[in-house]
Parts: C-alpha cells; structure tokens; sequence
C-alpha cells in the first residue's frame, strides 16, 4: 500500500489540480493526502479534476479564508474507509485493511501560522490523543519547527544580472563556451531551460572570482589614498608614495563607473517596483525620462517633421513599408 501526503500550495487553477491528479496517478498510491489546497466547498467535478475516478471516496475541509483546506482521499477497492468527526485544523480518516483484522487511524493537518491560533491547534490533537484507542498517524504540514536552527536557513540570493559584465574582458567569452557546451537533454524546450540554469551558475561564479564586491573594493582603495593624502599634509610623499597614489586612482576611478552603472541599474529596478507610487521622487523621475525619450523632431527625405502627429505617421508608414510582403515568412528556433 502506498500512501502520499503533500502541500500543494493552491489548486485553484486547473493547471495545478492536473498535477496534482497525475503525481498521484504516477504513484499509484492507494491513500491520498492533501493539504494547502486554498478551496472551500469541493464539488464531485473539482474533486474529480483533483482525483481522478480512482479514488472513489474522500473527506474534505474547507479552507480558513486564503490558508489552509484539506483532502483524504481513497481507493475503495483496495481499502476501506470510514470519515471520524473533522476538527479546525485537521479531518481523521478510520482505515480497514481488506483482511479487516487490522485498523488504524490517520489524522490529516494543517496547522496555522499565526502563534495566537497554534495554541488551539495543539489542543486540538492533544484532544484527539484522549479518544484515539486505535494506531495513530499524523500526516500534513504542521507550520511549526522543533529548534530554532530549523527555520534559520539561509535563503538562496535570486540572480540578478549586472549591465557592468559588459565592460569586463572575457565576458562574452563566458557566455558563448557555456552556451556552446554540449546537454544530453533531447527536449528542446527542456534543454533551452537546462542552459539558461547553467549559465546563471556559471555567471555567478565568474562574478564572485573576477568582478567581487565592488563597494568593498572601491572602499579599499579610498581608504589607502586617503591614508597617503593625510601623510602628505604632513610631509612630503617619496617619489614611491606618489606612483602608488597615482596608481591606485585609475582602478578607482574604474569602480567609480562601475558603481555608478550599478545605481542606474538600480535605480530603474527600483523604478519598476515602486514607480505606481505617489511621491514627489517618482513624479521627477517619470518627467525627466519623458524629457530624454522624448522625440522632438524627425528629418523625412528633404521635410523636417516636428508636429507630433507628422512624426507618428512617418514611423508608421516606414515600418509598415518593411513589414508589407508579398508571400508568408516562417521563423525556426533553434534550441540547441
């Protein structure tokens, strides 16, 4: 008898209720867990997109607002179930081996987040233990750590792809060997999404060892030319000082740039998440970049178009004349 229980996260859409009805498919369990699934009042056509006709019986709960919602299911034809009184937080499923020499009780949860509700969680099974005489099992996500090192771990940085590689000698050659190097991976679609993941590994290897921090560096050498600018207030530098101040101030003035492309990466990042808000930065920011993008006049043969209506129609005719063909175009991908 196989059994499987997992958090779903959601099956409002059909894609994901697909999934869910094809891993169980794959495991050919005979009991099926669910939890996390975000719906209130299954009907047998939701269930059944879930299911499948497989299972031909189940025990649900509702979910509390966005969180939570429960799902037993169980293939009558290899065992035999019985529904027991559901609680807040869990539904408790009497099961019978075919034999019926044997029973035993299984107890699906999911438990809340908030501290204020856990409390009424816990009693809630510590209720049940009392009433239970039968084996036990509890299955589900309890949303609860044993040790505080448990819920410590540390999260994976997303990856974020810098416009300064650019200026780096070598990057291009990063991504054409990467991309170039061979998959075993016949899928093209699969493949396409192997390289992608690959090449974001690689790149951020090749920026740790070959770009690094670059305010820690900036930071560095500003602190040893000032180091040598402070001296010099106070004696004169040798002819050595002077070549190594010297020196230190083309790299710098290097990271300068550096730093600067990566505030007005930034910069346009944090435009795009926070731009829809109504402050008085944000206004600027939108008036300035309509300034710059702003196409003021156009030159159409010997005619200087400087009516905004004139301009839009001439990029209308001129792209309409490059996409007008006589016959039909077919583009191919090539995912390798």
């Amino acid at each position: 008898m196989k059994i499987l229980f997992w958090n779903v996260r959601g099956l409002g859409l059909q894609p994901k209720r697909r999934l869910a009805k094809d891993t169980s498919n794959a495991a050919k369990c005979t009991i099926l867990y669910l939890q996390e699934m975000k719906l209130n009042h299954l009907s047998l056509q939701t269930l059944s997109s879930i299911c499948g006709p497989k299972f031909e019986r189940f025990q649900t709960l509702d979910a509390l607002g966005s969180a939570g919602g429960l799902l037993t299911a169980w293939n009558e034809s290899e065992i035999t179930g019985r529904s027991l009184q559901s609680g807040r937080y869990s539904i408790n499923t009497e099961f019978f081996l075919k034999n019926g020499a044997e029973k035993f009780i299984v107890t699906n949860v999911y438990g809340p987040h908030d501290r204020a509700s856990r409390t009424a969680f816990l009693l809630e099974l510590e209720m049940l233990s009392l009433f239970i005489d039968s084996p036990w099992v509890l299955v589900g996500d309890f949303n609860a750590t044993r040790f505080s090192s448990e819920s410590t771990k540390k999260q994976k940085k997303p990856f974020r792809f810098e416009n300064l590689w650019y200026s780096y000698e070598g990057f291009d050659d990063q991504i054409r060997n990467c991309w170039s190097e061979n998959t075993t991976i016949e899928e093209g679609a699969a493949n396409l999404a192997f390289k992608i993941r690959r090449l974001r590994a690689r790149l951020r290897t090749w920026s740790k060892t070959v770009v690094g921090n670059v305010a820690q560096k900036k930071h560095s050498i500003s602190h040893k030319i000032n180091e040598l600018d402070e001296a010099e207030e106070q004696r004169y530098l040798s002819l050595e000082e002077r070549k190594i101040r010297a020196d230190l101030k083309l790299p710098l003035d290097s990271l300068l740039q550096q730093e600067e492309t990566l505030w007005q990466q930034r910069l346009r990042n944090l435009w795009l998440r926070e731009g829809d808000r109504n402050t008085k930065f944000f206004h600027i920011s939108a008036s300035n970049r309509m300034r710059k993008n702003q196409i003021s006049e156009i030159q159409q043969g010997s005619r200087v178009l400087r009516a905004q209506p004139e301009i839009e129609q001439a990029f209308l005719d001129y792209y309409s004349s490059l996409l007008r063909t006589a016959g039909s175009s077919m583009v191919e991908i090539d995912w390798g």
